[in-house]
């Protein structure tokens, strides 16, 4: 990836991608006290759109995405890396 020094606008989309969270907090509805459903946002395997799942086990799920302690989470991504600015990164 690669984004001019004046390209405002890809700086923005590069900025904004990275800062989002892992999961959109509106895919999720109380269902009762012990319950939650998560609305997935494209059909699982076999068709499954939702997950119903107590509130351990989406914190459990939501944790597995944070990397392990000094581990660059980014370690494939050109993004994070001081780049030669003449350097063609495709």
């Amino acid at each position: 990836m690669r984004i001019e020094a004046n390209d405002r606008r890809g700086l923005e989309r590069l900025l904004r991608y990275r800062a989002r969270p892992p999961f959109a907090a509106d895919r999720i509805e109380e269902l009762d006290r012990h319950r939650l459903i998560y609305h997935l946002p494209w059909p699982g395997s076999g068709g499954r759109t939702q997950l119903i799942l107590s509130p351990l086990e989406l914190i459990e799920r939501i944790a597995a995405l944070v990397p392990p302690p000094h581990q660059h989470e980014g370690h494939d991504d050109p993004s994070l890396f001081d780049i030669d600015p003449a350097a063609d990164i495709e």
